[in-house]
């Protein structure tokens, strides 16, 4: 099997990238299947140029980004809603063990590591239209209506609804960490 390299530099986090690169084995996406990406044995100045050059090609800064994310309680709550209705877990397990009845083909990568791995605007993207991204991807296309949502939440305004299950798939599910509140600066 080859993995699809599309958009590689904006959905992957440089720091999560550059040490996968130097050892594949290292952290399993799917550890119920026995397919990995081979070891190339690349140098640190190696894995560094390669992800530099994922980053170039899709215009995205490197190595430091930030990946804190600013929500608020009701983006939070409706996340949680449709991360529910959606399914999400039923295909992405949370844990590293197969769920009941499933077939390990069938999954997809482990959740609990998105807010380690996965840059938050790709999510954006990916959620909006999986099948853009990836062509014949097993992942669903809930937003075929986009930006208008079959999902009532939020009007059915689909950039709310895919920023509400991004922000609950970071911090709830993938312990990802908050942005601080904006300050009020009062002028007295």
């Amino acid at each position: 099997a080859t993995a699809n390299l599309a958009t590689e530099g904006l959905k992957t986090q440089p720091l999560w990238l550059h040490p996968f690169l130097l050892d594949p084995g290292k952290t399993q996406l799917r550890p119920w299947l026995k397919i990995r990406m081979p070891t190339f044995h690349f140098t640190e100045t190696e894995a560094s140029t390669i992800g530099a050059y994922f980053a170039a090609v899709d215009k995205v800064p490197y190595p430091f980004i930030s990946t804190e994310i600013q929500t608020n309680p009701e983006l939070m709550t409706v996340g949680a809603e449709l991360f529910k209705t959606a399914k999400c877990a039923d295909c992405h397990p949370t844990s590293n063990v197969i769920p009941p009845g499933k077939d390990p083909t069938d999954l997809a990568p482990n959740l609990t590591l998105a807010s380690q791995r996965l840059r938050p605007e790709w999510v954006l993207q990916w959620l909006a239209n999986p099948q853009k991204i990836f062509p014949g991807t097993k992942m669903p296309t809930f937003f075929d209506k986009y930006p208008a949502s079959v999902f009532p939440q939020f009007g059915g305004d689909a950039r709310k609804q895919i920023q509400a299950i991004r922000d609950h798939l970071f911090l709830n599910v993938a312990g990802g960490k908050r942005a601080a509140a904006p300050t009020v600066s009062t002028n007295e």
